[in-house]
């Protein structure tokens, strides 16, 4: 992803462990948070970090932490009303 697809400012990422590290996703989690990533959520049975980062270049540097095997940017999703038809 290049810098131009990045949002401009502030925004919301989640990051997963990779599967070696998993037991130690508290110690990603604290290696992200010196990489940039502020307000870090663990969610350690998933193997997932999620929080936000202020610019783009915090984003980049997370994928450079150990134990990382993927950073992506987070998207919300909205699911029609469960009467509404199928489409």
């Amino acid at each position: 992803m290049t810098d131009s697809e990045l949002p401009d400012g502030s925004f919301e990422v989640v990051v997963s462990v990779d599967e070696e590290h998993r037991d130690a996703v508290q110690d990603v989690a604290s290696r992200l948070q010196d990489a940039g990533l502020e307000g870090a959520v663990v969610l350690a049975e998933a193997g997932v970090v999620t929080g936000g980062v202020a610019h783009a270049e915090a984003f980049h540097a997370l994928k450079g932490v150990a134990g990382v095997e993927a950073a992506e940017i987070s998207r919300d999703i909205q699911l029609p009303p469960p009467d509404e038809p199928v489409q």
